[in-house]
């Protein structure tokens, strides 16, 4: 039996899909458990937890809010993107591409500049590590890469956190920004004695 390419990506695309939403699929059918923590399989049929949450009136207040500015904003986006949309499919006029580009660049480079970042970050280090690091260590020297990039990842989220919730959002990514650069600093200037370091 032959299988064509497309029957391949199909099913490469389902197991996607399911990689992506199964995990949702058991948060929502977990949150009609009764009891505190998840189990299966579940010990009873509940809505407890929605109405200890609709009893919480600060998250009501939160959602009336967010409702409330998610109409107001597709309301104006709408009026403004379907006119906008037309004059640039039906009409020609001086800058439109300019002014295409100009409109598509808030979607497009948050994901470009992260991608590019995280791979000069990813080649960076394999490069370092096949060249600086002898063999017998590199296994050792990568284990340690990875827990620190990826080990403190939620501890440094908890720390901004922790710091948002205290001096507020833009304090928070003023502090982890000169963090950043203070550590970057630091790495470059004892770079060299790192280096001669065997």
């Amino acid at each position: 039996m032959k299988i064509s390419g497309w029957s391949l990506i199909r099913l490469f695309t389902l197991f996607v899909y399911i990689t992506m939403f199964a995990p949702i699929v058991v948060v929502i059918i977990l949150s009609f458990n009764p009891l505190e923590f998840a189990s299966f399989p579940m010990e009873g049929f509940s809505f407890r937890w929605y109405v200890r949450l609709a009893q919480n009136q600060a998250i009501v207040t939160a959602f009336k809010t967010s409702l409330i500015l998610g109409f107001i904003t597709s309301v104006i986006s709408t009026a403004i993107a379907i006119p906008a949309a037309m004059a640039f499919v039906r009409y020609d006029f001086p800058g439109k591409n300019t002014l295409n580009t100009l409109l598509l660049t808030p979607i497009m480079i948050p994901e470009v500049i992260l991608g590019v970042a995280l791979l000069l970050i990813v080649n960076l280090a394999n490069v370092l590590l096949q060249v600086l690091v002898s063999d017998n260590l590199r296994g050792r020297v990568m284990s340690i890469y990875s827990l620190t990039h990826f080990g403190f990842m939620p501890i440094g989220g908890l720390f901004a956190g922790l710091i948002a919730e205290y001096a507020g959002e833009p304090a928070t990514v003023i502090i982890c920004g000169l963090l950043c650069l203070v550590s970057s600093v630091v790495l470059w200037v004892y770079t060299p004695m790192i280096r001669r370091v065997e």
